[in-house]
């Protein structure tokens, strides 16, 4: 992609605020500093009665063990109240929601903009965590383009048109409700992202209209957008103690040196750090590898079949923009 030098500030307005969460897993907001314990372990406490925890449904709660908890399917870590997660498109957020939910972790979720309940339960409380996943801004202008210009309907699209459900299945359906979306990217656009990156340098006499057209595109506001409130000087003064503690950024990072999924790590260092702001270190851990042995279980199950296999997949990983 050809671009010009000012396009990943001015295209996503806070190149600062960017650059502060690419690079980190966690940091400080205002009151505590999020540190993971990056080593989980299997715990020895399945049988004892100190490995109990608690199960809630329909408001009646029971002290259940470990493998109790992950046998019965209404039995959740439940947050909530406390801990919110705004699912920025693009960026590996789905991948974080379906984690979540298979260990059976419930947080409240934000996509694909930020509700203005929730951002008033971060200034106010009850909610004082604050998760959001992060990708470099290029890649996710890029990702955001493609993955609409695939899975809006064309005037010839052979695949099924539906309001709901071609996320899932891009090859056989396509979405039908954005129609000057999809024009905008096909006609104007040439279906190229660089082309509207070129538009948006500051020297194109296209910028005005270039700017208006890509806020247009689902999935592409940008992170200040997102974090108004807290870069807003007006919005932080109005943020009282109840409010956020942590901020914890998830970056969508390739694989490190030795092969490992980075952004998988960093996932699973969330979900314990999150169990273990509830139990001990050793219940936490305990739940965190039953959880993991009950989806590995699974998953090999599932792989079946090419069918069922492809189930584990984002459904944009087919395209190579996930």
């Amino acid at each position: 992609m050809k671009l010009c030098n000012n396009f990943a500030c001015t295209l996503f307005m806070g190149c600062p605020l960017l650059l502060s969460l690419l690079n980190i897993a966690s940091f400080y907001v205002r009151k505590n500093t999020v540190h993971y314990d990056d080593s989980p372990r299997r715990s020895s406490m399945y049988e004892s009665d100190g490995g109990l925890i608690e199960c809630t449904i329909s408001g009646e709660t029971e002290l259940v063990t470990i493998p109790e908890f992950y046998k019965n399917k209404k039995c959740w870590h439940r947050f909530k109240d406390t801990v919110t997660f705004f699912h920025a498109g693009k960026g590996g957020g789905g991948t974080v929601h379906i984690a979540l939910n298979k260990n059976r972790i419930g947080v409240r979720m934000n996509h694909p903009y930020p509700k203005e309940n929730s951002v008033e339960d971060l200034q106010n409380g009850p909610a004082t965590t604050l998760i959001i996943n992060v990708r470099d801004p290029v890649d996710r202008f890029v990702s955001a383009f493609r993955w609409r210009s695939i899975v809006l309907c064309k005037p010839d699209d052979e695949r099924q048109a539906v309001k709901k459900g071609s996320a899932q299945k891009p090859h056989e359906k396509c979405k039908k409700t954005h129609p000057k979306e999809e024009q905008m990217l096909r006609e104007t656009y040439r279906s190229d992202p660089s082309v509207l990156a070129e538009a948006l340098c500051e020297d194109s006499p296209l910028r005005e209209d270039a700017i208006r057209h890509y806020s247009t595109i689902l999935h592409s506001m940008p992170l200040s957008e997102w974090l108004e409130f807290l870069v807003e000087p007006e919005m932080i003064d109005s943020t009282s103690d109840e409010g956020i503690e942590n901020f914890i950024a998830l970056p969508l990072e390739k694989q490190g040196d030795g092969g490992e999924a980075l952004f998988e790590q960093h996932i699973q260092m969330l979900m314990l750090h999150l169990l273990a702001t509830r139990y001990t270190q050793d219940k936490a851990s305990a739940a965190h590898q039953t959880a993991n042995d009950i989806i590995m279980q699974k998953h090999q199950n599932q792989r079946g079949t090419s069918e069922n296999g492809a189930k584990w997949k984002h459904s944009s990983v087919a395209f190579h923009n996930a």
